[in-house]
């Protein structure tokens, strides 16, 4: 995902909430492929 911070973003007093928002909505993402990645390390380690 790409997002376009201008400046009312950066300078916002809510910047803090908004970036964790942002985290928070790609974390399930960054979780699924790191347990593909996981799954794939391991059956790599078991073939050797």
């Amino acid at each position: 995902m790409l997002k376009r911070l201008d400046k009312d973003f950066i300078l916002s007093p809510d910047l803090a909430d908004a970036v964790l928002d942002i985290f928070r909505t790609g974390k399930p993402f960054l979780d699924y492929i790191n347990r593909a990645i996981d799954y794939c390390r391991e059956e790599l380690q078991e073939k050797r």
